[in-house]
């Protein structure tokens, strides 16, 4: 055989090689344009007709689209499909799981019952103290776990800020003057331990009453007896000086709490908007909670 015809036979089969990989592109090609045409097979219109359907049937026809649109495909790409696909629907159940979660906890926390209600007022350093020590009052009185204890730590008042803050017209922008009052008129807080700064704002806005109205009589007759001298008067709203609060610095209950100044006095919210129940739920509280401070021999 020459070399011409040598030449030309192997161009034939080059050309014939060259051929049938067109046609293998061209193949492919088709068969991607299918499954486009196959994943636009249900339009708008196919929508408007899903809804039409029953449940089973819109199930059954959504099966079938999915089988269509991914028909040909490798269990790597029928993932990343749903992924693309249906990413907004997980992503919206994933958030309505969440919200859902997260109000049952906060309704199931905020609708137990209250061990004990306490403010702290003018801490230097709220994020120091010690509120650990109430787990001794949890034990103390066998609270389980579906009781809580509401607290306020932060709370800084007094009437020189507030003098300040009202003659500045920003009074009303203050929470802790706005809000806290109403709170303990309306029985939110047991006890309030505070300065001397704190007590004589909060006696002179009537934020807490006099002890012979706070304290129940086998509790007043014990602090007057025992504890006399650590009685402690502040200005009311008539600026006559009442007797509103008990000098604990030197209590070892307090001392660990860690207010963080040195003198500091225990009191007690005027909770004169308060249903009965409340103001009940009060006293109980009250007597608890200074039962163990002074170690007081009475009945619970």
């Amino acid at each position: 055989m020459s070399k011409q015809e040598t030449d030309i036979i192997e161009d034939t089969a080059s050309k014939s090689k060259q051929a049938e990989s067109d046609d293998t592109e061209i193949q492919q090609s088709q068969n991607e344009d299918n499954k486009k045409d196959d994943s636009k097979e249900f339009t708008g219109e196919d929508n408007l007709e899903l809804h039409k359907m029953n449940f089973s049937d819109r199930m059954k026809a959504k099966k079938e689209r999915f089988r269509k649109n991914t028909e040909g495909m490798s269990t790597k790409e029928k993932i990343s499909y749903c992924v693309y696909y249906y990413k907004w629907p997980v992503i919206i159940s994933a958030l309505l799981i969440f919200l859902l979660v997260y109000v049952s906890i906060s309704v199931y926390k905020n609708t137990r019952p209250v061990a004990l209600g306490y403010a702290v007022i003018n801490s230097p350093k709220p994020g120091y103290i010690n509120k650990d020590v109430f787990d001794e009052y949890m034990e103390c009185y066998n609270f389980t776990n579906g009781y809580q204890i509401t607290s306020a730590t932060d709370i800084q008042m007094s009437m020189k800020q507030y003098n300040e803050l009202y003659e500045q017209g920003n009074i009303d922008n203050n929470t802790d003057y706005s809000q806290f009052p109403l709170l303990c008129w309306n029985g939110y807080y047991d006890i309030i331990i505070t300065d001397k700064a704190g007590l004589e704002y909060c006696s002179s806005e009537s934020v807490i009453e006099p002890l012979d109205m706070a304290l129940s009589d086998d509790i007043y007759s014990i602090v007057y007896t025992d504890f006399a001298k650590d009685i402690t008067t502040a200005p009311n709203y008539n600026n006559d000086y009442v007797d509103y609060a008990i000098n604990v610095s030197n209590n070892e209950f307090i001392k660990n709490l860690n207010v963080g100044y040195d003198e500091v006095y225990i009191c007690f919210p005027s909770s004169v908007s308060a249903e009965s129940d409340i103001r009940e739920r009060n006293i109980g509280n009250r007597r608890r909670i200074l039962k163990l401070i002074f170690n007081l021999d009475i009945e619970i």
